[in-house]
C-alpha cells in the first residue's frame, strides 16, 4: 500500500510526495542505459505513471539518495530562490549523474545558459513550493512548461525495485 503525505494547496494545486513500497533496499541502478537513453523501454515510467493518482498530471521521479531525477515524460527545474543566493541563475535541475535522460530540450537549454545543474533534494522541491518559487519541467515536445497547474498535481515517487522487471513488459492490471 502506497503511503501519500499532502504538503498542502496553492491556487488549487496539490503537491503529494508519495513513496512505494520497497520489497528490497536497492534501487533501481541509474546507470541503466534505459534511465539514460531514450528507448521504448518505459516500465519504470510506466509503472509509476500507473500506480499513481488518476488527478495526477505526472510524477517526479527520485533515486535511492532522495534525490529528484526527473519525471516521466520531462526532465525538471525549479527557480534557483530554493537553492542558491546567486539570483543570477535562472533555473536549476539535476545533474546526469542523479540518474536522469539528458534530453534535447535540456541540452537546449544547458547550452544557452538558462540551466544550471546542482542535486535537488525531495525536501528542495518541498522547500520550492512552500517559497511560492515555481517548478518547471521540459522536453523537446512540450518546451518549457510550468509544472505545477490549478487543475493538476505532482507525486514524488521513489525508484525502488519493487518496480517491474526490467526484463519483462509492464502489463498494468
Amino acid at each position: 500500500m502506497s503511503e501519500s503525505k499532502h504538503y498542502g494547496t496553492d491556487c488549487g494545486v496539490e503537491c503529494q510526495i508519495q513513496s512505494i513500497p520497497s520489497t528490497s533496499d536497492n534501487a533501481v541502478n541509474t546507470n541503466s542505459p534505459f534511465v539514460l537513453n531514450k528507448t521504448t523501454h518505459r516500465d519504470i515510467y510506466d509503472y509509476a505513471k500507473h500506480s499513481s493518482n488518476k488527478d495526477v498530471f505526472d510524477i517526479i521521479l527520485r533515486n535511492s539518495e532522495d534525490q529528484i531525477t526527473e519525471t516521466t515524460i520531462a526532465n525538471v527545474a525549479i527557480q534557483s530562490a530554493a537553492l542558491s543566493e546567486d539570483k543570477n541563475i535562472a533555473l536549476i535541475t539535476p545533474p546526469t549523474s542523479s540518474g536522469l535522460l539528458d534530453g534535447t530540450m535540456r541540452q537546449f537549454l544547458s547550452n544557452e545558459s538558462k540551466l544550471f545543474e546542482k542535486i535537488i533534494s525531495v525536501q528542495d522541491i518541498r522547500n520550492a513550493k512552500d517559497q511560492g518559487l515555481k517548478i518547471y519541467c521540459f522536453n523537446s515536445v512540450r518546451e518549457l512548461y510550468q509544472e505545477l497547474q490549478q487543475t493538476k498535481s505532482v507525486a514524488v515517487r521513489n525508484r525502488t525495485s519493487d518496480l517491474p522487471d526490467s526484463s519483462r513488459p509492464y502489463e498494468p492490471k
